[in-house]
Order: structure tokens, then sequence, then C-alpha cells
């Protein structure tokens, strides 16, 4: 997922790379992963939704395998960050809730596609990667939903389904990343 972002674009690059074809998934940036996928020497499908609604993510699945016959492991990369430096006491509930929606409801419903298709599906490898954030581990100050958010993802979410995941496929796992600043379009504002 997050295909049309930076971390998105390198590892959809470095995938290729290796010889895996991909879904290149985004929400708003169709120039981007069109683009990317011209560039690709592999089969690719570009997928649009919206992470944190069940029936775009369904929707992303059903498109997935469409074309191809099973998939073997996700990078769960999308998400947002929201630019204004906002404190906890003068952080809105919309905007609480809203990187809740992308950032972890994203997580939580692109996993659950991924085991469900493990489940139709078994076999014996399969792979989870989170792509969480230094600020799981350490916080950031006047982002703390955005902490919150992909600690959630770095802690609960990959500890728990390293253990679900050996159910469904013996040799599974899952990982977690977490990237400190990165020269992205979503960081570029801040990185200045």
């Amino acid at each position: 997922t997050g295909a049309s972002g930076g971390i998105g674009v390198a590892t959809a690059c470095a995938l290729a790379d290796e010889g895996a074809n991909v879904v290149l998934h985004y929400r708003t940036n169709r120039d981007s992963v069109d683009a990317l996928a011209k560039e690709l020497d592999v089969e690719t499908v570009i997928v649009r939704a919206d992470v944190s609604s069940e029936a775009d993510v369904d929707g992303m699945y059903s498109a997935a395998l469409s074309t191809f016959p099973r998939l073997d492991a996700i990078v769960v990369n999308a998400g947002i960050w929201i630019e204004s430096e906002t404190p906890l006491h003068e952080m809105s509930l919309e905007q609480w809730e809203r990187t809740m929606a992308a950032d972890l409801t994203g997580a939580f419903l692109t996993c659950r596609g991924f085991m469900r298709h493990l489940a139709e599906k078994p076999r014996d490898e399969a792979s989870i990667v989170f792509v969480a954030s230094t600020a799981a581990v350490f916080g950031e100050e006047n982002h703390t939903d955005y902490s919150a958010a992909k600690a959630a993802m770095a802690y609960g979410m990959t500890r728990s389904l390293k253990n679900e995941i050996v159910r469904l496929a013996p040799k599974g796992r899952v990982n977690c990343v977490c990237p400190g600043w990165v020269d992205t379009p979503m960081a570029a504002s801040s990185m200045e």
C-alpha cells in the first residue's frame, strides 16, 4: 500500500528488482503509480483504495486477485502525517480520528484482507511488513496521533500477527521497520 509516495515507490522498485510482480496501491496520486508501473520490468496491477474504507480494501484485494492467483506478501505502508504542529491539548477529535483511520484502521483492514487470503489459499511462507516510524519508538512532539497509530502497528499488531500468521503459513513472518525522517514529498516541508 502507499506505492505513490517516497517509501512506497522505493519498496516497489526493490521488490520488482528481485523479480516480484507487484500490486501498486494509491489513494489520490494515480499519476505517480502510472509512472512507476511503466518503469518496472514486472507485471503490475494498479489499485485505488482508501485504506480506511472496508469496501475499498475488499475491492483492492479483488482487483489484485483478478490478475494474480495469489499474494505472498504485503507491505503495509499507506498512511498520513498531518503537517500542523498540534500539541495534544489543542488537537481536535477530527484530527485524531482521521490519523487513526488512515494509519491504524488502514493497517488493520489491509492485514485482515491478507490474512483472509492466506486462510483461503494456505501455503508455507507469507510475509507482512509494517512501515511504522521512529515516532512509534520515541514519540513525536505535537504529533501524538501519528506516534500512537504507528506504535500500535509496531508493537501490538506486529507482535500479535507474528503468532497468527504461522497458523496459516507455518513459515510466515511479520516484521516492522521504523524509519526516521526520510526525504519524501510527505516530509519535504518539515525537512526544510
